[in-house]
C-alpha cells in the first residue's frame, strides 16, 4: 500500500523562518494567500498556492503566478476563508497528516475559525495540527498518546463538543472518566510528568493544546 504523504500548510498569519526547518523531503507544501509569496521569498516553491490573493499587490501576484505551477485562485467575495478552501483541496489529496502554520494570529475571529476547521479534517480521518511558536493544537475523538515537547510545559484538555468524557494519565493531574463541559476550566494547564501522557476520549470531541509561556 502506498504511504500517504503529509501536507504542510502555511496560512497568512504570523510566520517564522524556523518553521521551514520542520519540513520533510516528501511533504506537500501549500501556501495560502500571502503566505505563498512568503514561501517564495524564503526560497521555497510551494507545490500549491491557494486563495483570493487580496493581500498581495498586482506585481506580487504576477511573481506568484510565474513561480508557482499549481495556483488555485478564488474571487474575493466568497463564503469560505482561504484556509478553508485550502483544507477542502487537501481532502482531495487525502494525506495521513496535516500541519498548519500561520493559522493563529492577531485577529481572534480568524484564529477561532481556524481552530473550528480542524473538525473538517477529523471527520475524514485525517490527523491535523495547528502550530505556532508557543502552541500546538489537535482535535481528537479517541485514545491518543502525547509526547512531551521541549519547553512546552502545559497540556490542556478542553471539550470541543458541549461536553466530553475523558481519562488522562501521565500528567500532574490525572482524570478517570471525568465529564468536562465548556462552561468550566477544569482541563486547562495540566502538565506532562514523564516523556508521554495519554488522553482517552470516551465521549465527545476534545481539543488538546500543548503550550508554553512566552519567552
Amino acid at each position: 500500500m502506498e504511504k500517504r504523504q503529509r501536507v504542510v500548510i502555511f496560512a497568512a498569519g504570523q510566520l517564522y523562518a524556523e518553521y521551514l526547518k520542520t519540513l520533510k523531503k516528501n511533504d506537500i507544501v501549500i501556501g495560502v494567500d500571502r503566505a505563498t509569496l512568503w514561501l517564495i521569498k524564503h526560497g521555497l516553491m510551494p507545490n500549491y498556492g491557494i486563495g483570493d490573493f487580496d493581500s498581495v499587490t498586482s506585481t506580487e501576484l504576477k511573481e506568484i503566478k510565474l513561480k508557482v505551477k499549481n495556483l488555485l485562485e478564488y474571487p474575493r467575495e466568497k463564503d469560505a476563508t482561504d484556509l478553508e478552501l485550502a483544507l477542502d483541496f487537501v481532502l482531495k489529496i487525502n494525506p495521513q497528516d496535516v500541519l498548519i502554520y500561520g493559522a493563529i494570529g492577531d485577529r481572534l475571529d480568524q484564529s477561532i475559525g481556524s481552530v473550528f476547521l480542524l473538525e473538517k479534517l477529523l471527520k475524514h480521518g485525517i490527523k491535523a495540527e495547528i502550530a505556532d511558536r508557543n502552541n500546538s493544537l489537535r482535535l481528537i475523538k479517541e485514545r491518543t498518546s502525547i509526547k512531551r515537547k521541549y519547553k512546552f510545559k502545559y497540556l490542556s484538555v478542553l471539550p470541543f463538543s458541549s461536553t466530553a468524557v475523558v481519562s488522562v494519565s501521565g500528567c500532574r493531574y490525572n482524570l478517570l472518566r471525568k465529564k468536562l463541559n465548556r462552561r468550566a476550566s477544569l482541563g486547562i494547564s495540566n502538565e506532562i510528568v514523564g516523556k508521554t501522557a495519554e488522553v482517552a476520549v470516551h465521549q465527545g470531541l476534545v481539543l488538546l493544546i500543548q503550550s508554553r509561556d512566552l519567552s
